[in-house]
């Protein structure tokens, strides 16, 4: 049977998230409710690459979400959220 995954979000991720507007923070949230519980969570998301390819993001809108994915333990670790412009520049 296969394992369903578990979102849970860095203590980090909360500053990010403060700073985006109360719609896109609500779409965001919603986004997560589908991938919580999934069979695989990597059906929604893309692989990042070069300094960044131990990462995963989530697209929302114009907002990237990053990631990483904890598979021993079946959780999407959630990171960061930021403007598509500015996310991965950090």
């Amino acid at each position: 049977m296969p394992e369903h995954w578990k979102v849970e979000f860095d203590p980090n991720f909360y500053k990010y998230f403060k700073k985006i507007g109360r719609a896109e923070q609500k779409q965001i949230l919603k986004y997560f409710k589908k991938i919580d519980g999934c069979e695989n969570p990597r059906l929604f998301e893309k692989k990042l690459r070069h300094n960044l390819k131990e990462y995963w993001r989530y697209r929302v809108g114009n907002y990237r979400i990053l990631v990483k994915l904890e598979n021993n333990k079946c959780i999407v670790l959630v990171l960061e959220v930021g403007h598509r412009k500015e996310v991965y520049k950090k």
